[in-house]
């Protein structure tokens, strides 16, 4: 099993724990984490996984390096070429990001985060067969009047929707992951 991780590229202490209390958890289990390869929520649960001696892969892109803790990084402008526009790895980067089996984000993100669910939510509405598990670390609750927005909106529909649920402990995130 894979799980990708996503959030923000520099984190509260608080936050930054909980990803790195993810990474161990999966790590333990035997799942590889799969990660944008950079700071933050990126670096955090690679960190953890490499505590327990887990697997974990980071995807870059335009020649940036990635954190040191990743077992395996995956550089885009390396693999499909230097030419290629920095939009394009972009695309590259989140589709590799996409094909794990579930995925964790930490609460906090920005505008590049809300990229990364959408496009797992569009994936979950239309195309994937069954749906992937959506885990949000969210322990003071700030994510639940987001996603009520997308529902009123109409962005987040069934089964996307049903395949999201908040969490306030890594632990119960993992579990939840791990059981589908």
């Amino acid at each position: 099993m894979k799980v990708s991780c996503f959030g923000a590229s520099a984190l509260t202490e608080p936050a930054y724990a909980s990803m790195v209390s993810v990474g161990q958890l999966l790590a333990r289990r035997g799942v590889e984490v799969l990660t944008g390869a950079f700071g933050g929520a990126m670096e955090a649960p690679a960190k953890g996984a490499s505590m327990e001696g887990g697997m974990s892969t980071g995807y870059t892109l335009a020649g940036m390096p990635g954190n040191p803790y990743l077992s395996q990084l995956l550089d885009c402008q390396i693999v499909y070429g230097a030419g290629l526009p920095k939009e394009i790895q972009f695309g590259t980067r989140l589709g590799h990001l996409l094909l794990a089996d579930a995925f964790i984000f930490a609460a906090e993100g920005g505008i590049g985060t809300i990229v990364e669910f959408a496009a797992i939510c569009n994936f979950n509405g239309r195309g994937w067969k069954p749906q992937k598990r959506v885990a949000i670390l969210d322990p003071k609750g700030s994510w639940k009047a987001a996603l009520d927005s997308f529902v009123v909106l109409g962005f987040l529909t069934s089964p996307a929707k049903d395949c999201i649920k908040l969490f306030a402990t890594a632990e119960e995130a993992v579990e939840w992951i791990c059981e589908g």
